[in-house]
């Protein structure tokens, strides 16, 4: 299994890239300064790690499109389960994080991210990253922009504070 920060890392590279062709794509357009472009990267590390983490909680809670648990894929809330399970449980994590049909270990394995408190200090991982794309907000100079990125922060991150 990997670890919290081996998970943020992936979520890092894999989706934050994607927000950041995005709206610098759109700056560029613009012909916006070069501070609106590094405004826009740091805005876009952070919503995009936001997005991923709110997409892994979405999926343990049943809405999202996959089971992360059954299907062993990295996520952060089974790389928060793992780093506060005792021995015995931090085997059938990784036992069932190398077998997706294993769907007795991923049973065992939700009711320990439950136990754990997993899914919910994922949460305070999300809202620490929506936090930290709304401060890299704070230099904009251009009003609506601001309030668009604002707003859509709030859409992409169902996330309540």
């Amino acid at each position: 299994p990997l670890s919290v920060d081996e998970v943020l890392e992936i979520f890092r590279f894999k989706t934050a890239p994607s927000f950041e062709v995005v709206f610098r794509l759109a700056a560029t357009c613009a012909d916006s300064s070069k501070e609106v472009h590094q405004i826009l990267r740091e805005y876009s590390l952070d919503i995009g790690v936001a997005y991923q983490v709110q997409d892994d909680i979405d999926d343990f809670h049943g809405k999202g499109d996959v089971d992360d648990v059954a299907s062993g894929r990295p996520s952060i809330v089974l790389a928060l389960a793992y780093e506060s399970a005792d021995t015995a449980e931090k085997e059938l994590i990784a036992a069932a994080w190398c077998d997706e049909s294993n769907t007795v270990a991923a049973d065992k394995v939700r009711e320990i991210i439950k136990r754990t408190g997993a899914d919910e200090k994922a949460k305070e991982i999300l809202l620490h990253y929506k936090k930290r794309a709304l401060n890299a907000l704070r230099p904009l100079k251009n009003r609506d922009l601001k309030i668009i990125l604002y707003r859509l922060a709030g859409k992409i991150l169902k996330v309540e504070e």
